[in-house]
């Protein structure tokens, strides 16, 4: 559960909305508001500063923020790798070599 608050979190931060995010992540915005709720009750803590639409990251959000960039960073950097060992017509891929290319 923790990583799909994580998730959402993420993705409001990184798109600057609720709606945006629930766009990016293809799931209602009730749901995204719903987990990002649960996340700060969870831990007692804010993570945005909301006024009317608009949201921004307060301290603890920003903290949080460095943290989940890692995290999907290597999402993304996975399936990435993926897609080019898919593509790949001949020889093999080599790890050391595509961390060199990310």
């Amino acid at each position: 559960m923790c990583h799909n608050w994580l998730r959402s979190f993420h993705a409001v931060a990184r798109e600057g909305g609720f709606t945006a995010a629930s766009k990016a992540l293809n799931i209602g915005q009730p749901t995204i508001s719903d987990q990002v709720k649960s996340l700060e009750q969870q831990f007692g803590v804010e993570l945005f500063y909301r006024r009317g639409r608009a949201v921004s990251l307060i301290e603890t959000g920003l903290g949080l923020l460095e943290i989940t960039l890692d995290i999907f960073g290597h999402e993304d950097e996975a399936v990435a790798f993926l897609a080019v060992a898919r593509d790949l017509k001949h020889g093999q891929l080599n790890w050391v070599a595509w961390a060199r290319l990310w």
